[in-house]
This record gives C-alpha cells, structure tokens and sequence, in this order.
C-alpha cells in the first residue's frame, strides 16, 4: 500500500461540503479528506498529522500504551502502523494478513506485541515496535469481532461472532480460557481494563454485560435500560468509568464498581457513535459515523464543550491515554 501525505493544509480545507450531525449548534463544515488517518490535538483541534490508505476503510484504531503508536486496521486485510507524532509510517509496505478485511486491532498492555483479526476467525500478531510478523492463530470458528488488551503484560481477549469470548497469553501463544458471554449471537462491542479488573461486552441480543478478569459475571444491563443496541465502548484510564456508544447517538456512562448508569445518557448524535474514549477522567470525545468529533465535559453535566473539525464520515475513532491526541479513520 502507498502512503499519501497531506501536506498543506490549506490545500484540505479547500474542499469543503456541509455535513449533518445534530445538536443545535452551528457545526463546522464537512473536510473531504484525501487521507483516511486524521490525528488532531484536543486543546486546539489542529490536525497534527495524517496519512492516506489508498482506497481501504478504517475499520478500528488502537494506540499503544505510551501513546507513542497507531495502529489500523483496514478493509483490504492490512494493517497501518504508523507514529502518533506526525502519522509516520513505521511499515513499509503495510502490514499484509490477506484478502479478508480486518475488524478489529488491539496492542498488548506492555507494548510489545500488535495483534490484528479478522473475519474468518484468524489473530494475525506482529512485533509492535516495526511490524515484524510474529505469528497467524486460528483463534475462532466465526468471525472475530473485537480485541482488547485486559492486562499490563500479553494478554488479550478476542471475541467472536458466536459470542465466545477467548483470552490468550500473546507471548506463549497460548489459550487460557474459552466463555460464552452472548447466549445467541454475537459480541458487538468490548473493552477492557487492567486497572478495574474488568471486561465489557455488548451483544447482539441487545444486553451489556460486566465480567471480572477470572471470566466471572459481575453485572447485567438489560437491553431494556440500554434503549438501543451499543456499538462501541471504552474505560477511563482508571478504570472507574466506562462509555458505550449507541446505534442511535447516545453514550451512556457506567460505574464498573457500582455497577450502575453514572450520569445516565447522553445524546451525542443521530446516528451511530463509532468511537468513544476518554481525555483524563473528567471529559470524553465522541465520534459518529457521519464524521462529527465532539468532546463532552463529564464534571459539569455532560455538557458540549467544542467540536473538533469535521470529515465527511467516520469508521473508527480512538484517544492517546494521555488524552491530547484524537485519532480519526475513515
């Protein structure tokens, strides 16, 4: 795969087309973006670096703990890994798993290693520092659907159009254990934090469901309370809070520990939320899927607090743990 960098600016915001996200509010216009990776600094909303991949989508982001790296996973089964300063490649040519495209990315809690699946049920791990290819797991019988990391080290939990959820030791290639968290259907959503000890999922039969890092039931939300169907999810830092995004634009905050809805909903969008992830504790940036990028102060109610600039539309979204740095794909 080429690389295409944007160099001007100036030279983006000449296309411009108006957009559609909701909220009152006068929004700014739509950026018809030659590239598909956008990294935009929070305080400012600048896009501080971006790098294009050809004609494949973004299917999901992650940054690896330091914040020092990107990975995405795209339509066309490669993966771009790249540096958070600037959007520099550190892959040449793109990480190649095949022709099946990749639905979900995920670095492990150290670093070390960068795993990539797809739909045909395959981890595909590579070295995180260069892109080395390290190994290919027949980890499912059905499509994985997400990744996460749920400890400091080398374990990650994969999870299946099935709704079996799989936890591997990265480093043994080595499975530790196997659960159904879905009882028809598959795993939607999933997030994971080392820090709370916990493990998120979101199924299709509409249920969000809280698990301890030994596999064990912590607490249910039925599809009732949730409203519409979670497409996305992501923990604090501290593990004290965690955010789902909805199919119809709302985030709902939870309480891992209490085991709660901590301020209730908040309505984002009018269409599905892609990306949801945390600037500190005290606010969130949210992303949907017709390219609107929005930050939301949790201390003071859950108000807007900027919009960030515009795509013409979204597939994945994700935030540095430091909480600077927004990452944009689509």
């Amino acid at each position: 795969m080429s690389v295409k960098w944007v160099v001007l600016w100036a030279t983006v915001c000449s296309m411009l087309l108006l957009g559609g996200c909701p909220q009152g509010a006068v929004e700014p216009p739509a950026v018809a973006l030659q590239s598909q990776l956008r990294l935009l600094d929070v305080q400012t909303g600048a896009v501080v670096g971006q790098a294009g991949l050809d004609e494949a989508r973004v299917r999901d982001l992650a940054v690896s703990p330091d914040g020092a790296r990107v990975a995405a996973a795209a339509s066309d089964g490669a993966v771009f890994l790249c540096l958070t300063e600037g959007a520099k490649p550190l892959n040449n040519p793109d990480l190649r798993t095949g022709p099946a495209a990749l639905n979900a990315v995920a670095f492990s809690g150290d670093g070390s290693i960068l795993a990539a699946a797809n739909g045909e049920g395959k981890v595909f791990l590579f070295d995180a520092l260069g892109g080395a290819s390290k190994a290919e797991l027949q980890a499912h019988d059905s499509g994985v659907t997400c990744l996460a990391a749920v400890d400091a080290g080398t374990r990650i939990a994969s999870a299946d159009q099935d709704g079996i959820l799989k936890v591997w030791d990265l480093s043994r290639k080595e499975l530790i254990r196997a659960q159904r968290v879905v009882p028809t259907g598959g795993v939607r959503a999933m997030a994971a934090s080392a820090a709370a000890g916990a493990v998120a999922t979101a199924g299709a039969d509409g249920v969000l469901r809280l698990w301890d890092a030994d596999g064990s039931p912590k607490a249910v939300v039925p599809a009732a309370e949730l409203g519409a169907a979670v497409t996305v999810m992501a923990f604090s830092g501290s593990g004290t809070m965690l955010a789902a995004g909805t199919e119809d634009g709302r985030v709902l905050l939870f309480d891992p520990q209490k085991h709660l809805l901590e301020r209730g909903a908040m309505q984002c969008a009018k269409n599905p939320i892609v990306g949801v992830g945390f600037c500190g504790e005290g606010s969130v940036v949210v992303g949907c899927q017709k390219g609107c990028l929005k930050i939301f102060d949790l201390s003071g109610g859950g108000g807007l607090v900027k919009e960030l600039p515009k795509a013409d539309a979204l597939g994945a979204m994700a935030v540095t743990g430091d909480g600077r740095t927004v990452i944009a794909g689509k």
